[in-house]
């Protein structure tokens, strides 16, 4: 229903569907998601397999049932025809594997962005809950050079706008700030501290 009502806007929607299913991949663009992030890949071969996913022969072996992405097949062809193009396959480095194994995944044909996810990746180091240190900017500056080496876009989590700065100056193109539970709590938290002001 998201994808379905942001079609009337100028936005493109990507899903980070839940897991490597290549099912959950087809029908998220399927219903019309310009592209998609998938979790936790840690190895050139787990790419691959996604980059698969999102592409139709010959290029990869996605299923053509493009429901709500071709308009209700009434624009199937152009979308077919086009799909391998337009789709956005990016990938979430969020393991000390992944990170090994970075220069790799960012090789893989198909696959457009590695996306750091830190609270995942902290862990991963034994660091669980602290997304700084001297660890993880080696982490980010090792992503980032892979995705650079091979034309990929390099994203990641900033869970502040301080960290997106941050994030921004290690050339870092694609940063996400934030999500709608972390809004609403601060928000709420404001609007109460000013609600007890004297």
């Amino acid at each position: 229903h998201i994808l379905q009502a942001l079609n009337a806007y100028r936005v493109e929607a990507i899903v980070r569907v839940p897991d490597h299913g290549r099912h959950m991949i087809e029908a998220c663009l399927d219903f019309g998601a310009a592209g998609i992030l998938a979790p936790k890949v840690d190895d050139e071969a787990e790419a691959r397999a996604i980059a698969d996913a999102c592409r139709y022969p010959p290029d990869g072996t996605r299923s053509v049932n493009c429901i709500r992405a071709s308009s209700y097949y009434t624009n199937a062809g152009p979308y077919i025809r086009g799909a391998n193009r337009r789709v956005l396959c990016l990938v979430q480095i969020e393991s000390a594997a992944g990170v090994s194994n970075s220069g790799a995944i960012a090789s893989v044909p198909g696959v457009e962005g590695l996306f750091v996810g830190p609270g995942d990746l902290a862990a991963s180091y034994g660091q669980i809950g602290v997304v700084s240190g001297a660890r993880m900017a080696a982490a980010r500056q090792a992503v980032a050079a892979a995705c650079t080496a091979h034309g990929k876009i390099p994203g990641i989590f900033a869970h502040d706008a301080a960290s997106a700065r941050l994030y921004a100056s290690e050339g870092f193109r694609m940063i996400a700030v934030g999500n709608d539970v972390k809004f609403l709590a601060d928000g709420m938290a404001s609007a109460l501290r000013a609600a007890a002001a004297p």
